[in-house]
């Protein structure tokens, strides 16, 4: 089954439409545990929980992070996991009623999707938050914000909707990214809305190899077990063909090595929860295991 086109998918899907018609595969990983905890730790604040209790209810292993975050410029008093279709044929909003995984049932034509944190003032204010990784890039959350803001102008009567983006370091500090979106911006939110969804339609519909492209979108695709390039570029450095590295080529090198690196990564978690459930694993003259730290090990016995 296909990924469903959200808002969330929306910068992948720009890049790439076949992301959201290949076959896709839930899965999850550390990374992605550390951000699921930040954002329920960031929506408790938000919701008014006193910041003791709210880290009381984080994990563990992220709530050293979520400790150092800088709060003082966090909005409080605004409605947290807002859930919202984009409908392309009507041009038109409405609220969703979502459990909380975020399991939608759009329509055919909706792109739904749920904002973090909306202010719902005269000028209403759409808020997501981000954590970093070694090479995030905030403009790769501007579609996302910007359909949210384009579902709160339509369902509040706004003219003006204000966007913004906190992006959490490893250090605690909250960078913003900030801009406005005026009547104009939103048409063109729109237009952009149905232009993906009609990609995406188009690449549902192709037969056979699909045409796709590797970049830092892949990072979270949930199609990418199924992408042709991904196979491709692992087959390639697995057979030890390894990309020259030119001004011409550097970026198709660097989106080869992050192919690769997902693989591993996606081993290394099977490996992980392997041993997790089965306690330590003797495999010749070598243990598998994991260090205090909930890291894997490999030593020679």
């Amino acid at each position: 089954m296909a990924a469903p086109l959200t808002a969330s998918a929306l910068p992948r899907a720009l890049a790439c439409p076949a992301s959201c018609a290949l076959p896709a595969v839930s899965s999850t990983s550390d990374e992605a545990e550390r951000g699921t905890q930040v954002h329920a730790f960031m929506q408790a604040i938000a919701d008014g929980t006193p910041v003791d209790e709210a880290l009381a209810a984080v994990a563990e292993a992220t709530r050293a992070l979520c400790a150092k975050i800088n709060l003082a410029h966090v909005p409080r008093g605004g409605e947290t996991e807002v859930a919202m279709a984009w409908d392309v044929d009507a041009r038109r909003a409405r609220r969703l009623e979502v459990d909380g995984h975020r399991q939608y049932e759009p329509t055919a034509t909706e792109i739904p999707g749920t904002a973090d944190l909306v202010l719902w003032l005269d000028r209403p204010v759409v808020i997501d938050w981000k954590t970093t990784s070694h090479d995030f890039d905030a403009r790769s959350a501007v579609p996302q914000l910007e359909h949210y803001a384009l579902c709160v102008a339509n369902i509040a009567w706004a003219d003006e909707v204000e966007c913004a983006v906190g992006v959490i370091a490893d250090d605690g500090a909250v960078e913003w990214s900030r801009w406005r979106m005026d009547a104009a911006a939103l048409d063109r939110a729109a237009d952009r809305a149905r232009r993906v969804w009609e990609r995406v339609q188009s690449a549902r519909a192709h037969q056979g190899e699909h045409d796709v492209t590797l970049g830092n979108h892949c990072r979270y695709c949930p199609s990418w077990r199924a992408c042709p390039a991904h196979v491709r570029a692992v087959r390639q450095l697995a057979a030890g063909e390894v990309p020259a590295i030119t001004a011409e080529s550097i970026g198709a090198a660097y989106s080869v090595a992050r192919a690769v690196e997902k693989s591993a990564e996606a081993v290394r978690e099977g490996i992980k929860r392997f041993v997790s459930e089965h306690g330590p694993v003797k495999t010749g003259n070598q243990l598998v295991s994991l260090n205090k730290r909930g890291a894997l090990s490999l030593r020679t016995l």
